[in-house]
């Protein structure tokens, strides 16, 4: 019961409320690639996947010329009473059929109150390398 009471009493003091509420917790994917023919590209944490691999994270599939994943939700939410942001550690993959491998990775900052429903990049493979913007 203690560490209930402690737990409700660090809440007020962080000034964040814990509520039920369906909600984006990984936004959807949108990347376009030029430059490439891939067989295959992966969105993940950079945080997850060791550096200069593609480990874990989420197969994207190709629609209409962009690689897209669909959104995941949640039911817990914590909202915030004070504008805080942070930072989404993003990693894309991009993977030849002849098995070269392409990376990019960017901390991109977001709201924690205004999560994004969808997450729009434009990549371009160039002198051997995968560059990315983020469009939207």
């Amino acid at each position: 019961m203690k560490p209930l009471i402690l737990l409700a009493f660090m809440l007020c003091l962080s000034s964040c409320v814990v509520y039920p509420e369906r909600h984006i917790s990984e936004p959807r994917y949108e990347i376009s690639i030029a430059g490439g023919s891939f067989v295959k590209v992966q969105i993940t944490s950079v945080l997850e996947a060791k550096a200069g691999t593609c480990e874990g994270g989420s197969i994207l599939y190709l629609e209409e010329g962009m690689y897209i994943s669909e959104p995941v939700y949640g039911w817990i939410k914590m909202s915030f009473m004070v504008p805080i942001d942070s930072f989404k550690p993003i990693k894309i993959c991009a993977i030849e059929e002849s098995g070269k491998h392409y990376y990019w990775e960017e901390n991109t900052g977001i709201f924690g109150n205004d999560y994004p429903k969808s997450w729009k990049f434009k990549c371009e493979v160039t002198k051997g390398a995968l560059s990315c913007e983020k469009v939207t």
